[in-house]
C-alpha cells in the first residue's frame, strides 16, 4: 500500500511541474503578445494609408504622402487629414493644385506640417484649403521650409 501511495505522490508531483511549466510557457508569451498587440496599434496610427508616388508628370493625389517627382503637378481628389505632417515635398519644382480641397494637418495635436518642404525650391501649392487640426502643440506651420 506504501508503494501505491508514493507513486501516486510522484504522479500528483509530475502534473504539478506539468501544469506548472504550461503557465509558465504562457505567462512568458503573455508580455510577447501584448507588446506585439501594441505595437500594430501604434503602427496603425502612424502609418496611415499613403498616397503613392507615381513618378508621372500629372498625378491625381487622394491621400497624404511623399511628392517626389520633379517638375510633377499633382492634383487633389479629394479633402485628406493627416495625424502629423500631411505632404512631404522631396523634388524641386512641385506643383500641388488643391482643387478647392481640405488638408487638414496634425489632427491628433502631434507636431506637424501641411506641407514640409525643407531643403527644395520652386513649389507651388494652390487651390486648397488648409487647417491645423489642433493647435495644442506650438511650432506647428502649415508650410515648413
Amino acid at each position: 500500500m506504501k508503494r501505491l501511495s508514493s507513486v501516486k505522490n510522484i504522479k500528483d508531483r509530475m502534473k504539478k511541474r506539468l501544469i506548472g511549466n504550461r503557465n509558465a510557457r504562457v505567462n512568458s508569451l503573455l508580455p510577447n503578445v501584448l507588446i506585439g498587440l501594441l505595437l500594430a496599434i501604434f503602427l496603425v496610427f502612424l502609418v496611415q494609408a499613403a498616397y503613392t508616388d507615381t513618378s508621372e508628370l500629372t498625378q491625381n493625389v487622394n491621400d497624404c504622402g511623399v511628392l517626389n517627382t520633379t517638375n510633377a503637378v499633382y492634383t487633389l481628389t479629394a479633402d485628406v487629414v493627416s495625424n502629423s505632417t500631411c505632404f512631404n515635398i522631396m523634388a524641386n519644382n512641385i506643383t500641388l493644385d488643391g482643387a478647392g480641397h481640405i488638408i487638414n494637418y496634425s489632427a491628433v495635436s502631434t507636431l506637424g506640417y501641411a506641407f514640409n518642404v525643407t531643403g527644395f525650391n520652386s513649389t507651388t501649392i494652390k487651390n486648397a484649403i488648409i487647417q491645423e487640426g489642433t493647435s495644442v502643440t506650438n511650432a506647428k506651420h502649415a508650410i515648413y521650409r
